[in-house]
């Protein structure tokens, strides 16, 4: 999501996101970067943040990570069910 959005703030969704579902990965798209945003939207439940311009490789990276982490998550809680 974006930080800067037309009718809310990125952040501001992150709160409502982590009520809804905890477990989704989140990652923020600002062109306002800052370290004080950063750490306001990690607190809030951002597993990444990337700035603009992005470069597209960046973005698939990043989704990739992120699928590979909740992958692993996945596994971690089956193998611990078992």
């Amino acid at each position: 999501m974006d930080r800067k959005l037309p009718d809310a703030d990125g952040v501001e969704l992150l709160n409502k996101i982590e009520d809804t579902d905890p477990k989704m990965r989140k990652i923020i798209f600002t062109g306002f970067p800052s370290i004080d945003n950063i750490q306001e939207a990690i607190s809030l439940g951002a597993h990444a943040y990337l700035t603009k311009p992005i470069d597209p490789q960046e973005i698939i990276e990043t989704v990739k990570k992120q699928l590979e982490e909740r992958n692993r998550e996945f596994k971690d809680k089956y193998m611990t069910l078992k």
